[in-house]
């Protein structure tokens, strides 16, 4: 009840109301899943959390901590994993990937739907992906410009390694922005090998399995109806443009599946800014599946994710704290997660606007394994 209270955006004329709905709710499942455990946590700065089923898809962080504020304010940093393995592997690899790569503002064809201030919950992702209407994300663009200016901001500021030449670290360490036409399918599969830190601003999309196509741009047998990874994806450029005419490595569909067979080794860190990139079939053993394993598995150490669908101006705000946590801080993905929720808070408060869950609980950060 909780959750399905927070993901949506609150009426203007009911706001209040709408608030105190979540409040009541989210008081509830917190004397059931943390009240419980507060005498074990005393003194614990960090508590790693490997959610059950459908619980990973529960913002426990924005669970109210009974003092008007919320456990992301309050409480311990909660680290997530995927899995319980997670609790005792060690990072995946020690390579170390170099540079940032932005994707937003994709231009997806000549079909583009209007552009919308806000979307919504009513939308049938089954018939946008079918009839090529993926609509235009003008805050993209500007999203991953800004994504990258802080990027370089701090990467400006920081100490050259010993007996490192200055020019080719800088050049190493750039940041990459393909937006419009540029951000294709193919330039993402080209550039992300390698690098330290990926951001895309896009569509988001995972298919229920009644769905008659799939991201592959297919008609959607019954395999792909199955198949998690089949079902979900993300929208670049040209997705709007699909044809049986072209292959499904440059369909303007990038699926889970095609995510996954990326060479991610050294990527540090991937941010999906797109409508709820967190969700997928829930497996009791491997965790969810879709684009968040998937680029678990194609080497990513944290996955930065929505878990629903959240519009343009707090999206860019919750990202743009969390670039400055994670670029110009130096925090942790966990850690970045909870700063840029504590910023967005703290202005929305001063500003006198509604602190509903809508607008900033959806965004989580998934780690790889048990290092801060």
């Amino acid at each position: 009840a909780w959750r399905s209270a927070i993901a949506r955006p609150p009426a203007s004329l009911r706001r209040v109301q709408a608030e105190a709905q979540c409040e009541a709710r989210g008081r509830a499942l917190r004397k059931l899943l943390w009240d419980p455990l507060v005498p074990l946590l005393a003194d614990l700065e960090r508590v790693l959390v490997v959610p059950d089923r459908s619980l990973s898809l529960v913002p426990l962080a924005a669970l109210p901590d009974g003092r008007g504020g919320t456990l992301a304010e309050s409480g311990p940093l909660l680290q997530m994993l995927a899995i319980e393995r997670d609790l005792v592997s060690a990072p995946d690899s020690t390579r170390r990937g170099h540079g940032l790569l932005v994707i937003g503002g994709a231009d997806f064809g000549a079909a583009d739907a209007p552009a919308r201030r806000a979307p919504r919950a009513s939308d049938d992702v089954c018939a946008v992906l079918r009839d090529g209407r993926f609509e235009r994300l003008p805050g993209s663009r500007a999203e991953a410009a800004e994504v990258a200016r802080i990027w370089e901001a701090a990467r400006s500021g920081a100490r050259t390694p010993p007996n490192a030449d200055s020019s080719e670290t800088a050049n190493a360490d750039r940041a990459i922005v393909l937006t419009g036409a540029a951000a294709t399918e193919r330039a993402l599969r080209e550039a992300a090998p390698g690098m330290r830190a990926l951001h895309v601003a896009s569509h988001g999309f995972f298919l229920p399995e009644r769905c008659a196509v799939d991201a592959r741009g297919g008609g959607g047998d019954s395999l792909a109806r199955r198949h998690p990874l089949v079902r979900g994806g993300l929208a670049l450029a040209g997705a709007n443009l699909r044809d049986s005419s072209r292959s499904a490595a440059a369909d303007g569909l990038l699926s889970a599946e095609e995510v996954a067979g990326l060479d991610l080794e050294g990527l540090e860190w991937a941010v999906l800014s797109a409508c709820e990139t967190g969700l997928g079939r829930i497996d009791s053993n491997e965790g969810v599946m879709g684009l968040r394993r998937a680029f678990r598995a194609a080497g990513a150490r944290a996955v930065v994710m929505s878990l629903w669908r959240i519009d343009d101006r707090s999206t860019a705000e919750w990202m743009r704290e969390l670039s400055r946590a994670r670029f110009a801080d130096g925090l942790a993905a966990a850690a970045s997660a909870r700063a840029a929720t504590r910023a967005v808070l703290r202005a929305r408060r001063a500003e006198g606007r509604s602190t509903h869950p809508y607008y900033w609980a959806g965004f989580v950060a998934e780690s790889g394994s048990a290092a801060p």
